[in-house]
């Protein structure tokens, strides 16, 4: 595990799906406000839902402005937050990996698509408000995720060329999104398998982070 920092400089993260299996809460939250609110029956994992921020994914639903989608994102996060309290954990040896990194003085970036409300719940309901060093969410980028662009501005907040940052990802949006941008990927199982992370360009994939840390205790 000590040669990690021999090949990348600074550590992305996403938040949904990398940091906690938060996916079936927001499915469900999706499901529940398309009926509700738009009369729309979603499928579970709908592809709709999982590509873009939640306004962008409101705007191509229900066909409604950028301002309109941002109120409609509000009601559907509230049922987002309504689900997930107290039912969040981090994923198996997050805690570890993150104190690995602090204490080798690898710097993080939290990048996602959520807005900075679930971004502060999340972290919140997981104990780890502190433990990034820069957080990109939804308003920090004009485009979302499988924009590269969003990663884009988190190599520049941790100061380092692309390349020289690993991304832990879970979605297919997220894994183009940091291709895009130069940066290798090391995914988490919790939404794809292993096969599909790969063809879809993952250089390595895990079921958790003690995985993950067990791999990185074979490089050399």
């Amino acid at each position: 595990m000590h040669n990690l920092q021999s090949f990348y400089a600074g550590i992305c993260f996403d938040m949904d799906g990398v940091l906690t299996d938060t996916v079936p809460f927001h499915d469900e939250a999706w499901r529940l406000f398309a009926r509700e609110h738009l009369g729309l029956d979603l499928a579970p994992n709908d592809p709709r839902v999982h590509t873009g921020t939640s306004v962008e994914i409101l705007m191509r639903l229900a066909g409604v402005s950028r301002e309109q989608a941002l109120r409609m994102s509000q009601t559907k996060e509230a049922m987002f937050k309504w689900l997930a309290t107290g039912r969040l954990r981090p994923l198996p040896g997050l805690s570890d990996y993150l104190a690995w990194l602090d204490q080798h003085g690898i710097p993080t970036a939290l990048v996602t698509n959520a807005p900075l409300e679930n971004v502060d719940f999340t972290l919140a309901e997981l104990g780890l408000e502190s433990a990034f060093d820069h957080i990109i969410a939804a308003e920090h980028s004009p485009q979302g995720k499988p924009d590269p662009t969003p990663y884009l501005i988190g190599a520049r907040q941790l100061g380092l060329a692309p390349g020289d940052c690993l991304v832990h990802e879970d979605s297919a949006a997220g894994i183009r999104a940091a291709t895009l941008a130069g940066m290798d990927v090391a995914a988490l199982r919790t939404t794809l398998s292993g096969a599909e992370l790969s063809e879809l360009g993952a250089k390595w994939s895990s079921s958790d982070y003690r995985q993950w840390l067990s791999t990185l205790e074979t490089w050399q």
